[in-house]
């Protein structure tokens, strides 16, 4: 369970970028560049600070109320195979009505309209804490998941520290995808990003099942 390359595959998956772009870009492309940058900065710093509440005090109350690690696995197994079938079952592009010019000035190619309404930036309203960075970036099974690994790093300071490190780092992650929003979908565009996360759920799917066979072996449940 000790895996650094393992903790940032499930972390990037859980609580990545992927799933940010969309909502992000169709929330704010007809903003100015300096609300995205707030929303961008303080939505991953809001998002990030509750990431390692769950880390820190969330975990050590875990190990208080002696929640084992494969409980952990077998419970975040279930909810992530339960959000996964979910997810694939409901894959449907989304509809936008963001027009030339509106869409020029997200990705760069003309200027910010100064009378375009401004969203509201502060840290615990409205679209800051919710719903940017609660559900959008910390997903309940991205909560389990960070449970899970703060769990197998109780007793190892240095894991601890690295794993944090990695949580960091996908939140960082975040916070350019949200920056870069705009060019990203006009690049890349909303079919495309939405049938990367369709895979991913899939992926998701499987490391669930294998999150359950894992802790029901631990166990000596199934050889």
């Amino acid at each position: 369970m000790k895996d650094l390359a393992a903790a940032f595959t499930i972390f990037f998956v859980t609580l990545g970028p992927v799933k940010i772009v969309p909502p992000f870009f169709l929330m704010t492309y007809d903003q100015e560049r300096r609300t995205i940058w707030l929303l961008a900065l303080k939505s991953t710093v809001v998002a990030t600070i509750i990431a390692l509440f769950v880390a820190i005090v969330l975990s050590a109350l875990m190990e208080k109320w002696r929640v084992s690690v494969d409980a952990i696995a077998i419970a975040g197994g279930i909810l992530l195979l339960v959000t996964s079938i979910r997810a694939i079952g409901d894959f449907n592009l989304l509809e936008t009505t963001v027009t030339k010019a509106e869409y020029d000035e997200a990705t760069g190619k003309g200027n910010a309209d100064p009378s375009s309404s401004a969203l509201t930036t502060a840290w615990l309203g409205k679209p800051v804490l919710s719903p940017i960075a609660i559900p959008t970036i910390i997903t309940p099974i991205g909560v389990v998941a960070i449970l899970f690994y703060a769990d197998a790093a109780l007793g190892d300071d240095d894991y601890r520290i690295q794993l944090i490190g990695v949580l960091l780092e996908v939140m960082a992650l975040n916070f350019v995808a949200m920056v870069l929003a705009g060019p990203i979908m006009r690049f890349v565009g909303v079919p495309i990003l939405q049938t990367i996360g369709w895979l991913i759920s899939a992926l998701q799917a499987g490391l669930a099942v294998q999150a359950i066979i894992g802790a029901l072996r631990r166990l000596q449940v199934v050889p």
